[in-house]
């Protein structure tokens, strides 16, 4: 965000009072909302699209695997459920 600021910066600071005032003195009212809407857009909403996408894909993904591995087991128990079957049964 920096070095894409400079000229934006330059162009709308000023000492007041002694206090640097910047993005503070716009010479047109459509530009200092473009650069709002811009800056919203691009910041906010652009990387939440990413992040949601990235996050859809991702489950996806987790879903995917899920059903592929649930199609490998099978009705009967495995032999580590009826071994431990047999240990709790055979406990006084």
């Amino acid at each position: 965000m920096g070095c894409c600021n400079v000229a934006l910066v330059f162009s709308t600071t000023s000492v007041d009072d002694g206090i640097c005032m910047e993005f503070a003195f716009w010479n047109d009212r459509a530009a200092e909302l473009a650069h709002g809407v811009w800056n919203f857009v691009s910041f906010f909403v652009l990387i939440l699209a990413i992040f949601i996408f990235c996050y859809w894909r991702i489950l996806v993904v987790i879903r995917r695997q899920a059903s592929v591995m649930s199609s490998y087991g099978s009705s009967a128990p495995s032999t580590s459920q009826i071994q431990s079957n047999q240990i709790c049964l055979n406990e006084p």
